[in-house]
Protein backbone atom coordinates (compact mmCIF):
# COMPACT_ATOMS: atom_id res chain seq x y z
CA UNK A 1 0.00 0.00 0.00
CA UNK A 2 1.00 3.85 -0.89
CA UNK A 3 1.96 5.69 2.24
CA UNK A 4 0.84 8.84 2.43
CA UNK A 5 3.80 10.99 4.46
CA UNK A 6 1.96 14.54 5.15
CA UNK A 7 0.84 14.15 8.62
CA UNK A 8 -0.66 17.63 8.75
CA UNK A 9 -1.65 21.07 6.72
CA UNK A 10 -2.83 18.93 3.66
CA UNK A 11 -5.96 19.17 1.50
CA UNK A 12 -8.54 17.23 -0.06
CA UNK A 13 -11.17 16.99 -2.08
CA UNK A 14 -13.50 14.31 -4.40
CA UNK A 15 -13.77 14.58 -8.01
CA UNK A 16 -17.68 13.36 -6.92
CA UNK A 17 -17.43 10.19 -8.62
CA UNK A 18 -14.91 7.46 -7.20
CA UNK A 19 -11.39 9.40 -5.92
CA UNK A 20 -10.26 11.54 -3.29
CA UNK A 21 -7.14 13.95 -3.77
CA UNK A 22 -4.84 14.41 -0.77
CA UNK A 23 -2.65 17.32 -1.48
CA UNK A 24 0.60 18.42 0.31
CA UNK A 25 0.79 19.30 3.75
CA UNK A 26 3.93 18.98 6.43
CA UNK A 27 5.82 15.64 7.12
CA UNK A 28 6.74 14.18 10.14
CA UNK A 29 9.90 16.40 10.27
CA UNK A 30 7.41 19.85 9.55
CA UNK A 31 9.32 19.86 5.85
CA UNK A 32 6.84 20.54 3.36
CA UNK A 33 5.61 18.33 0.62
CA UNK A 34 4.32 18.88 -2.83
CA UNK A 35 2.73 15.61 -3.30
CA UNK A 36 -0.38 14.24 -4.75
CA UNK A 37 -2.40 11.11 -3.99
CA UNK A 38 -5.25 9.77 -5.39
CA UNK A 39 -7.33 7.28 -2.81
CA UNK A 40 -10.12 5.03 -5.11
CA UNK A 41 -12.80 4.96 -2.73
CA UNK A 42 -13.79 1.26 -4.52
CA UNK A 43 -10.65 -0.64 -3.56
CA UNK A 44 -9.74 2.22 -0.87
CA UNK A 45 -6.14 1.81 -2.64
CA UNK A 46 -3.65 5.07 -2.44
CA UNK A 47 -1.97 5.67 -5.65
CA UNK A 48 1.06 8.35 -5.96
CA UNK A 49 0.54 10.79 -8.70
CA UNK A 50 3.44 13.13 -10.27
CA UNK A 51 4.70 15.99 -8.10
CA UNK A 52 3.01 19.19 -7.83
CA UNK A 53 5.94 21.91 -9.73
CA UNK A 54 5.17 25.39 -8.79
CA UNK A 55 4.38 27.11 -5.80
CA UNK A 56 3.66 25.56 -2.26
CA UNK A 57 0.67 23.39 -1.60
CA UNK A 58 0.75 22.82 2.73
CA UNK A 59 -2.44 24.59 4.16
CA UNK A 60 -4.10 25.05 1.14
CA UNK A 61 -7.82 25.18 -0.58
CA UNK A 62 -8.23 22.75 -3.26
CA UNK A 63 -11.31 22.48 -5.46
CA UNK A 64 -12.01 19.30 -8.25
CA UNK A 65 -13.17 21.27 -11.65
CA UNK A 66 -15.03 18.47 -13.52
CA UNK A 67 -14.87 20.63 -16.37
CA UNK A 68 -11.40 20.16 -17.18
CA UNK A 69 -10.29 17.63 -15.27
CA UNK A 70 -7.68 19.10 -13.05
CA UNK A 71 -7.50 19.66 -8.61
CA UNK A 72 -8.12 24.15 -8.47
CA UNK A 73 -5.32 24.57 -5.41
CA UNK A 74 -4.99 27.79 -3.86
CA UNK A 75 -2.45 28.84 -1.22
CA UNK A 76 -2.96 31.32 1.37
CA UNK A 77 -1.47 34.39 -0.86
CA UNK A 78 -3.88 33.67 -3.09
CA UNK A 79 -2.20 31.96 -5.89
CA UNK A 80 -3.85 29.35 -7.84
CA UNK A 81 -2.60 26.18 -10.04
CA UNK A 82 -4.25 23.90 -11.86
CA UNK A 83 -3.10 20.29 -11.04
CA UNK A 84 -4.56 18.04 -14.36
CA UNK A 85 -5.46 14.98 -12.63
CA UNK A 86 -5.18 12.91 -16.72
CA UNK A 87 -1.44 14.25 -17.74
CA UNK A 88 -0.52 15.30 -14.07
CA UNK A 89 1.06 18.90 -15.07
CA UNK A 90 0.76 21.97 -13.12
CA UNK A 91 0.11 25.37 -14.60
CA UNK A 92 -0.19 28.77 -13.16
CA UNK A 93 -4.10 30.23 -13.01
CA UNK A 94 -4.28 33.11 -11.81
CA UNK A 95 -2.43 35.35 -9.24
CA UNK A 96 -5.26 37.38 -6.37
CA UNK A 97 -2.48 40.02 -5.47
CA UNK A 98 -2.11 40.90 -8.86
CA UNK A 99 -5.68 41.87 -9.76
CA UNK A 100 -6.53 42.97 -6.20
CA UNK A 101 -3.56 44.60 -4.77
CA UNK A 102 -0.77 43.50 -2.34
CA UNK A 103 -2.32 42.05 0.69
CA UNK A 104 0.02 41.19 3.38
CA UNK A 105 -2.30 38.48 5.42
CA UNK A 106 -3.31 34.98 4.19
CA UNK A 107 -6.62 34.48 1.94
CA UNK A 108 -10.03 31.93 2.27
CA UNK A 109 -11.52 30.66 -0.50
CA UNK A 110 -14.86 28.32 -1.48
CA UNK A 111 -16.05 26.84 -4.92
CA UNK A 112 -19.29 26.67 -6.46
CA UNK A 113 -19.24 23.53 -8.34
CA UNK A 114 -19.36 25.02 -11.64
CA UNK A 115 -17.82 27.61 -12.38
CA UNK A 116 -17.32 30.35 -9.70
CA UNK A 117 -14.00 30.44 -7.06
CA UNK A 118 -14.66 32.63 -4.47
CA UNK A 119 -11.47 34.43 -2.27
CA UNK A 120 -11.44 36.71 0.54
CA UNK A 121 -8.56 38.09 1.94
CA UNK A 122 -8.22 38.18 5.48
CA UNK A 123 -6.46 41.51 5.99
CA UNK A 124 -9.54 43.95 5.03
CA UNK A 125 -12.66 41.23 3.53
CA UNK A 126 -11.69 42.49 0.35
CA UNK A 127 -13.68 39.78 -1.82
CA UNK A 128 -13.94 38.72 -5.46
CA UNK A 129 -15.04 35.76 -7.47
CA UNK A 130 -12.70 34.57 -10.59
CA UNK A 131 -14.57 32.66 -13.70
CA UNK A 132 -13.20 29.25 -14.70
CA UNK A 133 -15.04 30.03 -17.92
CA UNK A 134 -14.44 33.20 -18.65
CA UNK A 135 -10.66 33.43 -17.20
CA UNK A 136 -11.64 36.82 -15.21
CA UNK A 137 -12.12 38.33 -11.73
CA UNK A 138 -15.28 40.16 -10.66
CA UNK A 139 -14.55 42.07 -7.47
CA UNK A 140 -17.98 41.62 -4.92
CA UNK A 141 -19.05 43.73 -1.86
CA UNK A 142 -16.31 43.20 1.12
CA UNK A 143 -16.66 40.83 4.06
CA UNK A 144 -17.71 43.17 6.94
CA UNK A 145 -15.82 40.85 9.22
CA UNK A 146 -11.71 41.02 9.17
CA UNK A 147 -9.96 37.43 10.36
CA UNK A 148 -6.40 39.52 10.02
CA UNK A 149 -4.22 36.63 10.34
CA UNK A 150 -6.08 33.98 10.94
CA UNK A 151 -7.54 31.19 8.45
CA UNK A 152 -11.17 30.68 8.93
CA UNK A 153 -13.79 28.90 6.22
CA UNK A 154 -16.25 29.87 3.71
CA UNK A 155 -18.57 26.90 2.76
CA UNK A 156 -20.44 27.40 -0.47
CA UNK A 157 -23.93 25.93 -0.75
CA UNK A 158 -26.44 26.44 -4.11
CA UNK A 159 -29.28 27.17 -1.96
CA UNK A 160 -28.40 30.13 -0.59
CA UNK A 161 -24.57 31.44 -1.75
CA UNK A 162 -21.77 31.21 1.48
CA UNK A 163 -21.28 31.23 4.89
CA UNK A 164 -18.47 32.76 6.88
CA UNK A 165 -17.81 30.70 9.70
CA UNK A 166 -15.82 32.75 12.14
CA UNK A 167 -17.13 31.90 15.67
CA UNK A 168 -20.03 32.96 17.42
CA UNK A 169 -21.42 36.66 16.68
CA UNK A 170 -19.03 36.35 14.04
CA UNK A 171 -20.80 34.06 11.55
CA UNK A 172 -22.30 35.93 7.78
CA UNK A 173 -23.86 34.66 4.98
CA UNK A 174 -23.24 36.00 1.85
CA UNK A 175 -25.77 36.32 -1.00
CA UNK A 176 -24.55 35.38 -4.10
CA UNK A 177 -27.95 37.08 -5.82
CA UNK A 178 -27.79 40.44 -3.71
CA UNK A 179 -24.41 40.62 -3.44
CA UNK A 180 -24.30 41.25 0.19
CA UNK A 181 -23.40 40.20 3.63
CA UNK A 182 -25.65 38.81 6.52
CA UNK A 183 -24.77 38.50 10.23
CA UNK A 184 -26.55 35.38 11.38
CA UNK A 185 -28.19 34.58 14.74
CA UNK A 186 -25.73 31.37 15.19
CA UNK A 187 -26.13 30.38 18.78
CA UNK A 188 -22.86 28.95 17.78
CA UNK A 189 -21.42 27.89 21.22
CA UNK A 190 -17.61 28.65 19.41
CA UNK A 191 -16.16 31.59 20.46
CA UNK A 192 -13.86 31.64 17.49
CA UNK A 193 -13.42 28.97 15.23
CA UNK A 194 -9.35 30.12 13.64
CA UNK A 195 -7.65 26.97 12.28
CA UNK A 196 -11.06 24.63 12.33
CA UNK A 197 -12.53 22.64 9.50
CA UNK A 198 -15.90 23.24 8.11
CA UNK A 199 -18.11 21.26 6.07
CA UNK A 200 -21.85 21.05 4.71
CA UNK A 201 -24.08 18.11 6.26
CA UNK A 202 -27.70 18.18 4.97
CA UNK A 203 -30.39 16.41 7.36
Amino acid sequence: MTEVKAVSEMSACFDGNIYIYIIGGLDENRDELNTVYRFDTYSEHFEELAAIQLGYVSNVSTFFHNGSNSIIIINDMGDALSYDVVTQDTCSLFSFNEYIGEVNTSHISCYDGHDNIYIMANEDGRFVKFSMILKQFTKLTGSPFEAKEDIYRLIYDQSFGITLIAGKGQNYRYSTQRNDWTLLNDNDPVGLRKLLGACLIRD
